[in-house]
């Protein structure tokens, strides 16, 4: 997988970022795990996720913070949103 370098820092990141809103709410152990894995072993290394993702299901807000952290200790980076906006006023 093509690679890059987050200007400003030592940074390599996968140029494809893996989205992770349905880990660890519909897929779930093992399902969860191959995909990470498989993901990792592309050469990937980039993964958005949110607290919010799954606020609204039984696995709750969190769930695919957990999954990536069950699936293996490798280093990823993270994105996530850092404030979820309820309504225009806000």
């Amino acid at each position: 997988m093509t690679t890059c370098t987050l200007p400003g820092t030592a940074l390599c990141l996968s140029a494809f970022c893996y989205g992770t809103a349905e880990l660890g709410a519909t897929v779930r152990g093992a399902a969860a795990d191959r995909l990470i894995n498989a993901f990792r072993d592309a050469g990937g290394n980039f993964l958005d996720t949110a607290h919010v993702y799954a606020c609204w299901t039984d696995a709750g807000a969190g769930s695919s913070e957990r999954a990536i952290a069950a699936a293996n200790g490798m280093d990823y980076l993270l994105t996530w949103n850092c404030r979820h906006i309820d309504n225009e006023n806000d």
